[in-house]
């Protein structure tokens, strides 16, 4: 549990409004201070998912919306600190080599980091981690009409690529 949802080493600014990203990245060590477990029921993850408490509140509040509506959302990845940020980044390095920049973020480039960003997936794809076709899906399509009413916004849109510097992520 202090792995993936740790306390912060160090005293740091709330970074939580701060653009992340490959060329602006945070400090290594940097954990928000109110990470939370997010969990309760009907709530679908991989294993135990860490992210600041209003964060978590908002994604349970939008995962009640979506159920309401008939929609199964899952959560694949919440909090990740720049350690694990960089056994994925260096495992796709070796796997793909260069072309693995275009979409994973460097140690300290991930907005996972921030605690308030996730991945998700849906009940119609099984719970698959990461589907790339997760915005054809029901459930994709209604976060795409409703993520924004509880706070949250796809951080890699189709046709922005070379504005975020990432692949298109639904």
């Amino acid at each position: 549990f202090e792995v993936i949802c740790p306390k912060p080493a160090a005293a740091y600014p709330d970074f939580g409004m701060e653009n992340v990203d490959k060329e602006h990245l945070l400090p290594l060590s940097y954990a928000p201070e109110d990470l939370v477990r997010v969990e309760g029921e009907g709530i679908w993850t991989n294993g135990i998912v860490c992210m600041r408490k209003g964060a978590g509140e908002a994604l349970l509040r939008m995962f009640r919306a979506a159920a309401k509506d008939g929609m199964r959302l899952g959560i694949t990845s919440g909090f990740r600190s720049a350690e694990v940020q960089e056994a994925l980044y260096t495992y796709w390095m070796r796997v793909e080599g260069v072309r693995a920049k275009a979409f994973v973020a460097p140690p300290g480039g991930s907005e996972h980091q921030l605690g308030i960003a996730v991945d998700l997936t849906g009940q119609s794809l099984g719970y698959e981690g990461t589907p790339l076709n997760f915005g054809e899906a029901p459930e994709g399509r209604w976060l795409e009409t409703h993520a924004a009413q509880f706070g949250f916004a796809l951080s890699y849109p189709k046709g922005r690529e070379a504005i975020t510097g990432y692949t298109h992520e639904p």
